[in-house]
C-alpha cells in the first residue's frame, strides 16, 4: 500500500458572468423618467434623477455625469447648494432615506 500526503492550498477562481445589463453602457432615457429637474446657480448644468441615480447635464459642451451610480439603492429630489459646488439628495442606501451629498464633478458621497 503506498500512502500520500494531501497538502491543503488555495486555488484561486475567478468567474466572469455574462452580464451584459450590469456593464456600463449608453442608453436611451424615457423623458417621462426624468424627475426633478434644476439648473445649476451659475446655468451652467442642470441636475435630475432617472432611474434611482443622480445625473448633471451641461448646458451646452461636455459630458453628462452620473453622480451616484448605484444599483442597490434609490437617490431622489437632488438640489443644488447654493455655491453650486455640491448636490443634496435623499439616498436609502442605508434602507431607510437619509440625506446625502454630492460634489458636482462625481467625486465620493457623503452624509
Amino acid at each position: 500500500m503506498i500512502s500520500r500526503a494531501r497538502k491543503k492550498h488555495t486555488v484561486d477562481i475567478t468567474l466572469h458572468g455574462d452580464l451584459p445589463a450590469l456593464q456600463p453602457h449608453l442608453a436611451v432615457i424615457d423623458p417621462h423618467t426624468i424627475l426633478g429637474a434644476q439648473i445649476s446657480p451659475t446655468g451652467a448644468r442642470a441636475v435630475f434623477e432617472a432611474h434611482g441615480d443622480i445625473f448633471t447635464v451641461p448646458g451646452e459642451k461636455g459630458d453628462t455625469r452620473n453622480l451616484t451610480n448605484n444599483s442597490n439603492s434609490a437617490e431622489r429630489d437632488p438640489a443644488w447648494s447654493p455655491d453650486g459646488k455640491s448636490i443634496a439628495y435623499f439616498s436609502d442606501v442605508s434602507g431607510e432615506y437619509q440625506l446625502s451629498s454630492a460634489h458636482r464633478l462625481g467625486s465620493a458621497r457623503r452624509k
